[in-house]
């Protein structure tokens, strides 16, 4: 059999810290230190994770003190100076992180069938525990991939635990209310994060009016952004005017507010 080499991509690591030398958000990417190659880039990664752990900013001179144990076998400050130099932007991070990744998959891959090939090797071996340890190792193997997300039951059981504890020491909830006390009663006490809600309608029934009322609530205790591509900025306030002040919005929107309501539009500035 033709000896094979594991795959891996220098250039691609290289780039990575380098990347990050240049002030690029580590925070962007999904990398773990066994997921390089060259022992030298692991440990510049290593340091760069407990820089961005340390709320330190990365660059060559923080670097080299955070690895100043190991800088003679990194290649000494030299080398992290020229990797900084060998590239001209860090907006590619994202990309030569990938190429990382997947290279660092497809070594754990040819680990993973070592070991069931190890296993299958195995006369006094039990045959349900090799499967089952297969399935396990692949499981594992699996979970690391992006953007595939496999909850186990054993995950599934630490997540509740987490979730219920804090629901029982919660007064009132984890939900953030809408502020309509009866649609808060049939949502279990408002929105929930992660959950994704639609509402829908025929056309005219109140469908932007109940969103807007339920952003305004929220917005009294955190900010809310909404987003409207059938209304002005203009009708959206008149409408929200009407509501603070009790009107209609043909009233607002009449103009001339001194000749059909005494002092409406010093209401309007302090709505406002």
């Amino acid at each position: 059999m033709q000896d094979r080499r594991l795959p891996h991509n220098i250039d691609a690591e290289e780039a990575v810290i380098a990347s990050l030398l240049l002030q690029a958000d580590i925070k962007t990417i999904n990398l773990d230190p066994a997921d390089f190659y060259s022992e030298r880039n692991k440990k510049l990664f290593i340091g760069c994770k407990s820089l961005s752990e340390k709320n330190v900013v990365i660059d060559i001179i923080t670097l080299c003190n955070e690895v100043a144990k190991d800088l003679d076998d990194i290649g000494g400050d030299a080398f992290v100076v020229g990797l900084a130099a060998d590239l001209p932007t860090s907006m590619d991070l994202v990309y030569y992180a990938n190429i990382v990744k997947k290279l660092s998959l497809k070594r754990q891959l040819i680990s993973f069938t070592d070991q069931v090939a190890a296993m299958g090797y195995d006369p006094a071996g039990d045959i349900k525990d090799d499967f089952l340890n297969t399935d396990t190792l692949l499981l594992n193997l699996r979970k690391k991939t992006v953007p595939i997300q496999i909850v186990t039951p054993s995950d599934r059981v630490k997540l509740l635990n987490a979730r219920y504890s804090k629901l029982g020491e919660s007064v009132g909830g984890v939900a953030l209310p809408t502020g309509l006390t009866e649609l808060d009663k049939h949502l279990g006490g408002g929105f929930v994060a992660g959950d994704f809600i639609v509402i829908a309608a025929r056309t005219g029934v109140g469908k932007t009016t109940i969103l807007q009322t339920i952003g305004n609530n929220i917005a009294a205790h955190g900010n809310v952004l909404y987003i409207s591509v059938e209304m002005s900025t203009e009708s959206l306030t008149d409408r929200d005017v009407a509501g603070y002040l009790g009107e209609s919005v043909a009233n607002i929107r009449r103009g001339d507010y001194e000749n059909f309501k005494e002092g409406l539009y010093g209401k309007i500035l302090i709505a406002l």
